[in-house]
């Protein structure tokens, strides 16, 4: 039999598993060994996104077993870190080396992974100072101190774009949409208007399962009380303590969001209090939403990149019209005068000088003399 530990996790576990035990019947079971004798295997399993169990497996029962070596297990954590794409300061750098590369490289100093963690570690800390010294970074683009500082507003939006996108791309539905709370800071950009369409999709996927969650509220409570009968009656008060200890868990997420004046946090299917909070914040975005002007950004922001496009490429005529129909299509857009002060700088650079229009002036008379 089984026998139950109520360990609570900040993270999931599936990851931190590395021990893999095939049973004869065919069965897979990835976990963490913890005790092994003669006659059995006992292994740490996922109970519940943030409890784990042990199960104890007879070695008559066991087709194969592996284990990795712990610096490769710690490796395989951190192999596919990859620098930020957006940074608009050190913190996302520093987060990752002082939290998983740099503990890595001082646990397992004698690992043959050595050489790779301290060749990213010098390539993280080589951007760190770029950082430090005022450069900013959105989406793999470097900005230098200058244009950082012309271009912040745009900047930050592209930053909270990015991150939006991310946690779309990670299914983080909730993250998303505390991300696209941000960007709203900054609706006269570029990156506002971009992120209208995906925010959207975003949001309609979070409500479903909002509403699958909430809908299903009596069958998850009664699935987890089930769990706690089936359990043998020496052990159901650590099982409570446990599914106790996880509903505190939720609770404390829900209130450090809001206190950060996030409206969205880590879902939990039994924390009927969250769930029913998020469900109205989804819907009143969801109505404030509808009254965007999508056309208004769309054709706005298309503008402003062909605009851009037309005065890095010299067309200044071209790019007089666009700046036209921008100012009328698009008043409030942020970088319209920056990008006014270009064409005029541009417009500026083809006017002749005084003197070059005085020689220009006398070939003329020259060439009218000589006729």
């Amino acid at each position: 039999m089984a026998r139950f530990l109520p360990i609570l996790l900040a993270l999931p576990l599936a990851g931190a598993f590395a021990d893999t035990i095939k049973l004869k019947s065919g069965e897979t079971v990835q976990g963490k060994i913890v005790k092994s004798d003669s006659a059995s295997v006992t292994v740490e399993v996922q109970f519940s996104p943030t409890i784990t169990d042990e199960r104890q497996i007879a070695r008559t029962d066991i087709a194969g077993m592996s284990m990795d070596a712990p610096d490769e297990v710690a490796f395989a954590k951190i192999r596919d870190i990859t620098e930020p794409a957006t940074a608009l300061d050190s913190k996302p750098y520093q987060a990752l080396l002082d939290g998983q590369l740099k503990p890595f490289l001082k646990k397992f100093s004698y690992s043959s992974r050595a050489t790779d963690v301290k060749a990213k570690i010098a390539e993280f800390e080589a951007d760190v100072a770029r950082l430090n010294n005022g450069e900013v970074k959105v989406s793999g683009n470097w900005y230098d101190k200058t244009a950082a500082t012309a271009e912040k507003y745009q900047i930050e939006a592209a930053a909270a774009l990015a991150e939006m996108q991310a946690q779309i791309a990670a299914a983080n539905f909730p993250g998303a949409m505390n991300a696209f709370d941000k960007l709203q800071r900054y609706q006269n950009s570029t990156s506002y208007a971009d992120a209208i369409a995906p925010a959207r999709k975003a949001l309609a996927r979070l409500q479903q399962q909002l509403d699958f969650a909430i809908s299903n509220l009596a069958a998850t409570k009664a699935q987890r009380q089930a769990a706690i009968d089936r359990t043998p009656a020496e052990q159901r008060a650590d099982i409570q303590r446990a599914f106790d200890a996880e509903q505190a868990r939720a609770t404390v997420i829900a209130a450090a969001a809001q206190k950060n004046g996030e409206r969205f946090f880590t879902m939990f299917a039994f924390d009927e209090q969250g769930l029913k909070s998020m469900q109205q914040a989804a819907q009143q975005l969801a109505t404030q939403l509808q009254t965007v002007n999508t056309d208004k950004l769309t054709s706005g922001a298309k503008l402003v990149q062909t605009a851009s496009n037309e005065l890095a490429s010299n067309e200044v005529a071209a790019a007089e019209s666009t700046l036209t129909e921008l100012r009328a299509t698009w008043p409030e857009y942020e970088g319209l005068t920056r990008l006014e002060q270009w064409l005029k700088a541009e417009q500026a650079a083809r006017k002749p000088t005084p003197d070059a229009a005085a020689s220009a002036t006398q070939a003329t008379r020259g060439m009218a003399t000589a006729q």
